[in-house]
């Protein structure tokens, strides 16, 4: 990128910072809904296998190509990650973590 002044790019860098932290408030909420909507399912055993094949389906379907092999490792980094949420038999209060 090229810019006229210092303030075209201050500006730019500003909108940048902040689809950023939306992207990033965005990603924590996901994470707190699939959290817990993991460690609640009441057939935690077939989601695990169920999530397990669909980023080894994702891995080599051409319906991926369209994001670069670096988005492709760190959405199989995100899938195992979440899928090391516990199973909880426990009551969940969503304002207690």
């Amino acid at each position: 990128m090229i810019f006229e002044n210092l303030t075209d790019a201050e500006n730019a860098y500003n909108e940048l910072k902040q689809l950023l932290e939306l992207a990033q408030g965005v990603q924590v909420g996901v994470t707190l809904i699939l959290t817990t909507l993991i460690a609640k399912h009441p057939d935690y055993l077939q989601l695990q296998l169920l999530l397990t094949t669909a980023v080894e389906i994702f891995d080599t379907e051409e319906e991926s190509s369209n994001i670069s092999e670096k988005q492709r490792k760190i959405a199989r980094a995100y899938v195992e990650s979440v899928q090391q949420t516990p199973q909880s038999n426990q009551d969940i209060h969503p304002l207690k973590f």
